[in-house]
């Protein structure tokens, strides 16, 4: 199976510089030209203003920036009919301050 949909999920950057923009730059563009759709989720404000300024939200597009894992994974089932998503495993940032749970996912093609 190839390789389809990368969702890279952004919840604990609080913050990006020049040089990480393009490191994301450089990686989202090498997918794309893969064939590999690829999708971001939980960004912060202050992350977003500078993808905004940089020109990255231009470059990547805004349709392809969820609020959550869940919204990206929803989207990709919604889009293609053909794919379904499974939890790959649990993942607790950290136990003390948060209960909240992230899923990592796998989508791929049956």
């Amino acid at each position: 199976d190839k390789l389809k949909y990368v969702i890279i999920d952004l919840e604990w950057m609080a913050d990006v510089d020049a040089s990480w923009l393009e490191v994301l730059q450089n990686l989202t563009t090498r997918l794309r030209e893969n064939g590999i759709k690829v999708y971001l989720t939980s960004l912060r404000v202050k992350v977003i203003k500078k993808f905004a300024n940089s020109g990255f939200l231009k470059h990547f597009g805004k349709k392809r920036i969820f609020a959550k894992v869940v919204d990206a994974v929803d989207h990709i089932e919604k889009k293609h009919e053909d794919i379904k998503s499974k939890p790959l495993e649990e993942y607790v940032p950290d136990k003390k301050k948060s209960k909240k749970r992230m899923w990592k996912y796998i989508v791929k093609r049956i």
